[in-house]
């Protein structure tokens, strides 16, 4: 009887079938709000990376190319999308630029297919922070699906 109830419910009733994003959606507005009150419109903890992180992660990228070499497989890196329209930043952007120029050069230097996506993703499919404040870096379902299409054609244009 339940199971029927609410099935009828979600045919009949759009915003019952939709609860849970309904849901989601109000915490998500609250914790806004409430970061907003608190933290003013701008302000967010910034993110940091040490030099050492950054090295690391070079060194790791060199491991992934030593091993996806020696199993013969294709090895592509690509820069993710990021929002663009946001005036506060919470990340040191020349930094973030300065470590990506690394990976470009380790990228020419080692002949790795790389591709950078900054701008791919709409300033719309951008979601929140677990605080509630706009996001950099993290998008929606049609973000993804943007993003994975240009990858495909990519790795199509390549001939993988």
């Amino acid at each position: 009887l339940e199971s029927f109830l609410i099935s009828n419910l979600e045919q009949l009733w759009p915003a019952y079938a939709n609860r849970g994003k309904l849901e989601g959606r109000m915490i998500i507005e609250a914790k806004t709000a409430l970061a907003r009150m608190l933290v003013g419109e701008k302000a967010r903890k910034g993110v940091k990376a040490s030099s050492q992180d950054e090295r690391d992660t070079l060194m790791i990228l060199q491991t992934l190319q030593t091993l996806t070499q020696a199993d013969g497989v294709e090895l592509m890196i690509y820069r993710p999308p990021y929002r663009q329209n946001l005036e506060a930043e919470y990340y040191d952007r020349a930094r973030y630029e300065t470590f990506f120029a690394a990976v470009r050069e380790f990228c020419a230097t080692n002949n790795i297919p790389y591709r950078e996506f900054d701008t791919l993703i709409p300033s719309d499919d951008y979601g929140v922070t677990g605080s509630g404040l706009e996001d950099y870096f993290h998008f929606d379902a049609e973000g993804h699906k943007l993003l994975a299409r240009a990858i495909v054609d990519w790795i199509e244009e390549a001939g993988y």
